[in-house]
């Protein structure tokens, strides 16, 4: 490292270069620094976003990690932390990842960071210009002054041994400063944080704020302090974007076009939280609803959970399939007129083809709730044997007759075009028709699927498979306990915004399971040694989402297996 002989900036030069070394090497840092973070998460809350003190109001996007969150949110993360360690295999393909990690940055982050690592990491983007540079910031706290130079003059050495940058070390109100020589990056050191930033000036700034934080900044700004509000407040992670403006300025970048004048329709904030809960974490997501599109009226009763298997795989379901149709046909008026057109003639041609009205004989009969199920199936990843995939579709109905009568005309279609014929097979207390695709028109993969549909009074099914359908009316019939008695699905479905109109669950323990089951054995052996110790812990996930006239709201949240 060379001394700097003055204060400012280096000379000029390529930037592009630079920057993208320097961000792909911050971005290493900060990530693996977060991972190795849960040994380090302290029992005692430290303050919330308190660096949010230190940055301007008209700061563009803030992202912030909190290793302190509190004695409720740490125990919830070392029973999480605990999972994974008692999985056989974790801790020696853990180990790999940190080595693999200090091969690309020249740094053992237990070794060479966590020692130091104080209360909270922040990153944020301070103005997205792509006509210039982006202006941002790093944040690390330190508990260790020392130990974080030497920390930063390790990762210094690196980047000029390994990637040909220079830097000068420089000092500014008592911190200890490196510079890229092209001023593409500038880290440095105060008694408190290790800063880096993408130029010289903005770091200097950010050690000043530290010093003496601005009257005017991002804490006290009106639509951060807003969308902060509207999250868990027991939260050990936030993401803020100030949208509006990020959109701005990428269109700007990129020359406006189409897009110029549609920011008004963006929101103006959104705002992303993270908290550890029983066996899992939880992210919720709030933003402002500018348009007031999206709202749906009618309630999600989640009626067909009660339809499916306990075990099921996957389930998504949602309601106001009428008023997204409605707005489609609202959006198809503002469409150029080639599109809207080849949107007509589509639906036209299914008409002819089928004898069916979309609109008229499907949609207007459908009432509330749309859902999309995958069972327990037998499937394989090999070309001479594949199995099948038992599917479900599944509807609310007004009446059951006039959409059994379309699909037993659509049936027909089939079976004249197939060369294959239907049969009605009882199951339980529920008769289904299906569909024998063993005629010679069928292409063979399509051969050991049997499609068909069940009604139930209010509900109407379409199945791949007889087994998915057969599942189903085992279930309706009490031989199979329900998926909304499910103590996981019912856990988490009291975390969902209040009327979620959206819902999804996968059973992601399931999921695995089926699929290590359905790998050939060469691939088999690979997944247990590389892959089975980072996910065999998961059990599942789940997501779901509202919307008001005022806000979108969303929660996801993924759990792992309790440790007995």
């Amino acid at each position: 490292m060379a001394q700097a002989q003055d204060s400012g900036k280096s000379g000029g030069g390529s930037r592009k270069k630079g920057l993208l070394i320097l961000g792909g090497v911050v971005l290493v840092v900060i990530i693996a620094a977060v991972a190795a973070g849960l040994y380090v998460l302290g029992r005692f809350a430290a303050p919330k976003e308190a660096t949010a003190r230190f940055l301007p109001d008209d700061t563009q996007a803030y992202f912030t990690i909190s290793l302190r969150p509190g004695a409720g949110q740490l125990l919830r993360a070392r029973r999480l932390w605990a999972t994974f360690e008692d999985t056989p295999g974790f801790i020696d393909r853990r180990d790999e990842l940190l080595d693999d990690l200090r091969d690309a940055t020249g740094i053992h982050f237990t070794d060479d960071v966590l020692p130091w690592l104080g209360r909270d990491i922040t990153v944020a983007l301070l103005d997205l210009d792509l006509r210039t540079e982006p202006e941002w910031v790093v944040l690390l706290q330190t508990k260790d002054r020392d130990a974080s130079l030497e920390f930063l003059e390790e990762l210094v050495d690196f980047l000029e041994e390994e990637m040909g940058e220079e830097f000068q070390d420089d000092s500014y109100l008592g911190a200890s400063l490196f510079e890229e020589e092209n001023d593409e990056a500038s880290f440095a050191v105060t008694d408190r944080y290790v800063v880096m930033g993408g130029s010289r000036d903005t770091v200097e700034q950010l050690i000043e704020d530290m010093e003496s934080p601005p009257e005017r900044s991002l804490a006290r700004d009106d639509a951060f302090v807003r969308v902060r509000k509207q999250l868990p407040s027991d939260r050990f992670m936030l993401f803020f974007a100030r949208s509006g403006d990020l959109y701005d300025g990428l269109t700007g970048f990129l020359g406006g076009g189409a897009f110029t004048g549609q920011s008004r329709n963006i929101p103006e904030a959104v705002a992303l939280s993270s908290s550890f809960v029983d066996q899992g974490v939880r992210m919720d997501f709030y933003s402002d609803n500018p348009t007031g599109l999206g709202v749906v009226e009618t309630r999600n009763r989640l009626a067909t959970a009660r339809a499916l298997p306990q075990d099921t795989l996957f389930f998504l379901s949602f309601s106001g399939l009428q008023e997204a149709w409605g707005q489609v046909q609202e959006t198809l008026e503002d469409m150029d007129e080639d599109t809207a057109q080849l949107l007509a003639d589509s639906l036209d041609a299914f008409r002819e083809a089928t004898g069916t009205d979309l609109e008229r004989d499907v949609i207007d009969q459908l009432d509330g709730e749309l859902a999309v199920a995958v069972l327990p199936s037998d499937f394989r990843f090999e070309d001479s044997s594949p199995g099948t995939v038992n599917a479900l579709l599944l509807a609310e109905v007004k009446e059951t007759r006039p959409l059994q009568r379309t699909l037993d005309r659509l049936m027909g279609v089939l079976e004249d075009g197939l060369g294959v014929r239907t049969r009605t097979e009882i199951l339980g207390s529920h008769e289904a028709v299906t569909l024998d695709l063993q005629g010679r028109r069928v292409p063979e993969e399509f051969r050991g699927y049997s499609p068909g549909y069940l009604f139930t009074e209010d509900l109407a099914a379409l199945g791949s498979t007889l087994d998915a359908l057969e599942q189903m009316a085992d279930t309706l019939d009490g031989k199979n306990s329900d998926l909304a008695s499910s103590p996981e699905f019912s856990r988490l479905l009291e975390m969902a915004p209040k009327d979620a109109v959206s819902v999804l669950f996968v059973n992601l323990a399931g999921v695995i399971e089926a699929v290590v089951d359905a790998l050939p054995p060469a691939m088999r052996s690979t997944y247990a040694r590389d892959w089975r110790p980072l996910v065999e812990p998961f059990h599942s996930f789940f997501a779901a989402g509202a919307a008001s006239k005022e806000a979108f709201r969303a929660t996801w949240v993924i759990t792992v297996r309790r440790v007995d």
